[in-house]
């Protein structure tokens, strides 16, 4: 945060340089005056944070207040020591102002108690009655106020952050530091006003774009007026109305429903107008996610559904959120999302394959026993554990771990409390391990009756099975993408689970320790064909089920 504009009654200047770095110097227009000492004091003295090796101690905007005055030449920490702090109104969301109480001479060498008042331009011009000029005091009158107005909407409308400063002496014998501060803010001298700019980060942008192509709606919230936060959301590239935040609390019920999909940017929020926010999004079905960092955000991270507190904020916002952005990035949270989309999605495909190995193991003991093949009993004990732990959990593991779906983050939002069992997770499990179940005892009824063994049609059979989970496995990585790419191809963990169970399916027949444990016996080329005509009858079954499921999709 930068300020790069600071406006007394009757000069302008303009500050060079970036960030909190105290490179950079204070420019003026010749025949104005060079000093602004005065101007700016009230942000000086009326602070709490610290610059301590260019890093900000305390509050950003404070800091970049800190840093103007250092350009200016000031001797920040000698300023703070000849004027002692005696009370402090901290800044309230109510007033939009911070004041503070200073012992201090005025002009005449009397002693005062100086009301330093720094806070949201519109709050502080609304208090004041005079104005410093050129070290003299003039009114505030309306054609100050005015252009005050015009200066304040000009900055705003470039996306800056407009601030006012002001400053009042009281007499010691009134003051009392314990007493209602605020009624002390008043009659104010108006003494500066400055624009400040936050610019986004480089990656920002970019991160709302993101979100917007993931059917992720942003809306920018600030404490800002909205004419600066519609200048900072038009930038950003987040669309909408631009409303102030108190409006939005005014309207009725039916009329916040009915205009919340429009609204992009709230201004000059409150707390209770940040939760009101999402207590109206969440009752037009929304998932709400609502970062922050102060302790008048963590109402409405709490209202959130998720709420997404910033590392360096407050306490009080860390403990009522649900993530904490190590960072303070915007494109953190995107980044959050895909991780977790990634998850979910990845889930779904380990899901898939487990469901379809279970639904086809149930079918499969269940058809044998109907219908009398193999004397109910399939496979055996120990090819049944075989298939489990050799054959389905190396798959597991590859989908669990699998590469990131193409066109993850371009996906719309699964509803809210949707089961992980969806129509298509069951139909795809139904129908496929009813296929493979069909498949599996035609091969053991093929074995004993064409070629005279029980124990060759439960050898084919047990081959058959072994690959056909390895063509399920690549077919579970999506519901309904064709596997007949070569992005099919792409995860090193799936090639290689599927060589070694490729391997494996060959060598459960063929080598000798392998048949004494499974109890299978050798087969030859042409009963493996068998097995693998099996996969192959799998494989056109699953793609013409995914075309039909793509067409659906595009026709709807």
């Amino acid at each position: 945060m930068t300020v790069v504009e600071v406006i007394s009654p009757t000069d302008r200047y303009t500050v060079s340089g970036t960030g909190y770095g105290l490179e950079g110097k204070i420019h003026h227009a010749a025949g104005t005056s060079a000093g602004i000492e005065d101007a700016i004091l009230p942000y000086v003295v009326a602070s709490d944070a610290k610059l301590v090796e260019g890093q900000v101690v305390g509050d950003p905007t404070e800091g970049a207040l800190l840093v103007l005055g250092h350009k200016s030449g000031l001797d920040i920490e000698a300023t703070q020591e000849q004027l002692p702090r005696i009370a402090t109104l901290p800044f309230d969301p109510d007033h939009k102002l911070m004041a503070t109480f200073h012992s201090a001479v005025d002009a005449a060498g009397r002693p005062v108690v100086r009301c330093f008042v720094k806070g949201a331009a519109p709050a502080v011009t609304a208090r004041a009655t005079t104005a410093l000029s050129a070290g003299t005091t003039i009114a505030w009158d309306a054609e100050l106020q005015r252009r005050a107005q015009q200066q304040i909407e000009r900055m705003g409308g470039e996306g800056r952050r407009v601030m006012a400063a002001a400053t009042r002496d009281l007499d010691p014998a009134d003051f009392d530091p314990d007493g209602d501060l605020l009624a002390h803010v008043t009659d104010l001298r108006m003494t500066s006003l400055v624009g400040m700019i936050d610019p986004p980060r480089a990656e920002s942008r970019a991160a709302v774009a993101s979100a917007q192509e993931a059917h992720i709606r942003v809306r920018m919230v600030t404490g800002d007026d909205v004419t600066t936060g519609a200048a900072i959301a038009r930038d950003l590239g987040i669309p909408g109305e631009a409303v102030l935040g108190a409006d939005f609390a005014a309207w009725p019920e039916h009329e916040q429903l009915a205009r919340i999909e429009g609204i992009g940017v709230v201004g000059r929020v409150a707390p209770e107008h940040k939760v009101l926010l999402a207590d109206t999004l969440k009752k037009t079905g929304e998932v709400v996610a609502m970062t922050g960092d102060g302790v008048n955000d963590a109402p409405a991270i709490k209202a959130a559904d998720i709420g997404i507190a910033m590392g360096s904020g407050t306490d009080v916002a860390k403990n009522a959120g649900r993530m904490i952005l190590s960072d303070d990035n915007f494109a953190t949270i995107v980044f959050a999302v895909e991780e977790g989309r990634k998850l979910y999605d990845n889930l779904t495909k380990y899901i898939r394959f487990v469901l379809l190995l279970l639904v086809t193991f149930v079918l499969t003991f269940l058809g044998a026993t109907v219908f009398n093949i193999a004397a109910g009993e399939p496979f055996t004990p120990s090819q049944v554990l075989w298939v489990h732990f050799i054959v389905n959990a190396p798959f597991g593991f590859a989908l669990g771990f699998d590469r990131e779906s193409p066109g993850l983050m371009r996906r719309t939002p699964r509803p809210r409390g949707e089961s992980v069992l969806t129509r298509p997770v069951l139909v795809t499990v139904g129908l496929g391990g009813l296929a493979l179940t069909v498949a599996l005892l035609t091969l053991i009824e093929l074995g004993e009756l064409h070629f005279g063994s029980a124990r060759v049609g439960n050898s084919i059979a047990f081959t058959a099975f072994a690959l056909c989970l390895i063509v399920a496995a690549f077919e579970c990585r999506s519901e309904t993408d064709s596997v007949l790419t070569t992005a099919t191809f792409d995860s090193k963990q799936m090639n290689w689970a599927a060589l070694s169970e490729f391997a494996l399916a060959v060598l459960v027949t063929q080598m000798d320790g392998f048949r004494r444990i499974l109890g299978t016996t050798e087969i030859n080329l042409r009963q493996f064909g068998w097995a693998l005509l099996a996969a192959l009858a799998l494989l056109l079954l699953w793609e013409l089920g995914k075309l039909l499921a793509r067409r659906a999709r595009a026709a709807a």
